[in-house]
């Protein structure tokens, strides 16, 4: 699992979430560290991405990552709707989640993007 987030707390409390549903999980905090994450073939199963970064932002990343693992966009959506990621990224995006994300819902939608048995 990588996190790829600006917002620390909001990317250490989801990735202490998952590590405690017994995931594996990997932090970047920002753009440019997850596409290291990703280029350099660090293990990653499915990609929690938020879209509003400095630098290279998560549109950014959608732009550059060629076959990538499942990537959930987890977004304020500010700026930009579900329909429109999709729309633009869809062959890319397993889903679009828009934030704050409740626990257990961040857990199911990791799940079924994992492709766990059970969900």
């Amino acid at each position: 699992m990588l996190i790829i987030d600006d917002d620390a707390g909001v990317r250490e409390s989801t990735a202490a979430l998952l590590r405690t549903a017994g995931y594996g999980v990997i932090e970047a905090v920002d753009g440019n560290e997850g596409l290291d994450r990703l280029r350099r073939g660090d293990p990653v199963d499915v990609v929690l991405l938020d879209l509003h970064m400095p630098g290279v932002d998560g549109f950014g990343v959608l732009d550059a990552v060629e076959d990538p693992p499942p990537i959930v966009v987890v977004s304020a959506l500010e700026y930009f709707t579900a329909q429109d990621v999709l729309g633009r990224f869809g062959d890319k995006v397993s889903a679009v989640v828009q934030k704050p994300v409740a626990p257990q819902r961040m857990l199911a939608i990791v799940a079924e993007v994992a492709g766990e048995p059970g969900h």
